[in-house]
């Protein structure tokens, strides 16, 4: 191997990747995150195998900004051929390294050590094990991709059965969650959410939460409404006093839900041309267009090669979809702030962002991507946010994770020193989480008298799939656009099919047509 995998070109550190530690373990660090799908246990099925030890030796630890690779989101079904991919690699490369530290101390050549469980053997015995002579400095230093990893005809661990690593602490039970996490002099948040899409608040009086016992603080800043208690029931007593105060302009911004198909096939669109061909290549897509959503959209063709005998065509449609995920978005954060002298100021300074610190636990996605989004959101440098991935509900799609870590991030702000756990309620979780994006499709073919297809066609009509942070504008966060001077979020975008898609990731088939049938897709 000499390319080396995206991931691994993209964080070429192999200490990023793993490390080697004395008490027989390997920690494995991943830029992937578990959402409950068991791509930890995965992972560590490849790591263990290519560094010839068993899987129960390596140790995964959380996705965090600044120590793990950065692999952006969890999504696509990427994870494997991503993170599996490099981790393959890294493990294959410092799987030599420590084979040639080894046969230097021994005096032994490297072609005639072996491998078991990270001891290192010799023709005549065990001659060394990875925790004998394990150095952190050896894998400090760039993949050059030149070892090669295992044939996969020599795999003893990957594509067996492994108990998942994730699952001992679920089925215990003991904390694992994002909502388990307990923090000294943890203080408990919740947001107060307009009544509905598009409201904005016109008043707001915190005098009566402000004097029930517990109360920490309120937050308002534009349409943005928090409570800060010492205890989770205050909190929830505190926000409902705030919900039922405040009064709000409500206007109307969403469509007839009765009639979802027709919004979606008469809203404007920009139109894409994602394959047109007899064997499905793909195609360079169109430029967008804006106009009605079939207005650009190619006809069904009958081929030259044939009559046809049979058409066929049938819509269908589906509605916005909540993930209704068992367990709400959460997230907890913490500011810290020093004065120029290194004491004291902290109330100020968390207020202007100097010196301020900011360390979130979230179960996002892609904690890198959410860093830099906190960090524009918040006028906040980079380097001075710390995100840290812990376990939640996670969903196929995109779920509240993302905003929840805002939420708790702002809070955090207005408390410096003391941690804030925020747990969305039901109502916002149905409410305000993004949801699944409704969509019409229609599909046309045209086939011989043998049944063979002649011209198959496939139209879509969607909104985006991307509203995560780093893909929507302005900031992808609920609470930005709730924020004084916040704009509403845009329209949501779609990912290039390479990386995994969005509305039209279906639309293009997985197979072939006999030569001569044509394929439209869009």
């Amino acid at each position: 191997m000499t390319e080396l995998p995206p991931s691994l070109a993209a964080n070429p550190r192999l200490g990023d990747w793993l490390r080697i530690c004395p008490d027989g373990t390997v920690q494995v660090r991943s830029g992937k995150v578990e959402l409950g799908q068991g791509v930890l246990t995965a992972l560590a099925q490849v790591a263990a195998e290519e560094l010839d030890v068993d899987v129960a030796r390596i140790r995964m630890l959380p996705a965090v900004t600044g120590v793990s690779p950065d692999e952006g989101y969890t999504a696509g079904s990427l994870s494997i051929q991503h993170s599996g991919a490099a981790l393959r690699a890294a493990c294959a490369e410092a799987r030599a390294i420590y084979l040639r530290a080894a046969a230097a101390r021994r005096d032994l050549p490297v072609a005639t050590l072996t491998v078991s469980d990270g001891t290192i053997f010799s023709p005549n015995g065990p001659a060394t094990s990875y925790w004998e002579i394990c150095d952190d400095a050896m894998l400090d230093r760039p993949a050059t991709g030149r070892p090669e990893p295992k044939a996969t005809s020599a795999y003893r661990i990957v594509g067996t059965s492994t108990p998942r690593v994730d699952l001992p602490d679920k089925l215990a039970p003991r904390p694992r969650f994002i909502h388990d996490l307990k923090l000294d002099g943890m203080l408990y948040g919740r947001v107060v959410r307009p009544p509905s899409r598009g409201a904005t608040l016109l008043a707001a009086d915190p005098g009566d939460v402000l004097a029930l016992p517990g109360v920490v603080t309120v937050v308002q800043d534009g349409s943005f409404l928090a409570v800060i208690a010492e205890r989770e029931e205050i909190a929830l007593r505190a926000a409902d006093l705030f919900r039922a105060d405040a009064k709000w302009h409500e206007q109307r911004t969403l469509p007839d839900e009765d009639d979802l198909p027709a919004f979606l096939l008469t809203a404007p669109a920009e139109t894409t041309l994602l394959a047109e061909s007899a064997r499905t290549e793909p195609a360079p897509a169109a430029p967008p267009e804006t106009g009605p959503a079939s207005a650009a959209l190619p006809e069904s063709a009958a081929s030259p090669d044939g009559p046809v005998a049979r058409s066929h065509e049938a819509t269908y449609h589906r509605p916005y979809l909540a993930h209704a995920a068992m367990g709400p978005s959460a997230a907890v954060a913490l500011a810290t702030a020093e004065s120029p002298t290194g004491a004291g100021g902290a109330g100020d300074q968390a207020a202007s962002g100097a010196g301020v610190r900011l360390q979130v636990w979230t179960h996002s996605q892609g904690v890198y991507l959410v860093r830099r989004e906190l960090a524009r959101a918040l006028d906040l440098p980079e380097d001075q946010i710390r995100v840290q991935h812990a376990e939640g509900a996670g969903c196929y799609g995109h779920n509240g994770a993302d905003d929840a870590a805002m939420d708790a991030a702002l809070l955090a702000l207005a408390v410096p020193g003391r941690p804030v756990q925020v747990v969305w309620s039901r109502p916002d979780e149905l409410g305000w989480a993004p949801y699944g994006p409704a969509a019409v499709v229609r599909i046309a073919a045209d086939v011989d008298a043998r049944g063979d297809v002649l011209s198959w066609q496939h139209e879509v009509w969607s909104n985006g799939h991307a509203t995560r942070p780093g893909f929507a504008s302005p900031f992808g966060f609920l609470a930005a656009s709730h924020r004084d001077g916040g704009a509403p979020m845009e329209p949501a975008a779609d990912p290039p099919l390479h990386r995994g898609g969005g509305a039209g990731r279906n639309a293009v088939p997985g197979y072939a047509f006999p030569p001569g049938g044509r394929c439209f897709t869009g």
